[in-house]
């Protein structure tokens, strides 16, 4: 059961994520959720949103799924920068991050 979109904020640091799963009615920061985020681009790199969530669950817990456009897509797969990789790379052992690819 995927949640509806959520915004987690506290002082400067925020991020929305596309869903949390388990639709939880209030997000508290510091708390481990489970993210679903979905990019769409030709080339991803470590910044923005993206960056803000693989940081939170690193620090606090939890765990991201991140959809990218896979080579079937009418515009190509999307190319992760190399830092995008190495973060994805230390993280995914650790059950922290999956990637996936759509369609």
């Amino acid at each position: 059961n995927m949640g509806e979109v959520g915004t987690i904020t506290l002082s400067l640091e925020t991020f929305i994520a596309d869903s949390v799963a388990g639709n939880p009615g209030e997000l508290v920061w510091g708390k481990p959720y489970r993210f679903v985020e979905v990019k769409g681009r030709e080339k991803m790199a470590l910044t923005g949103n993206l960056e803000a969530m693989l940081e939170y669950v690193e620090k606090y817990g939890g765990h991201i799924e991140v959809w990218f456009r896979s080579a079937k897509h009418s515009k190509g797969q999307t190319q992760l920068t190399g830092p995008l990789q190495d973060r994805v790379k230390r993280l995914a052992p650790r059950g922290m991050v999956s990637v996936r690819y759509y369609p």
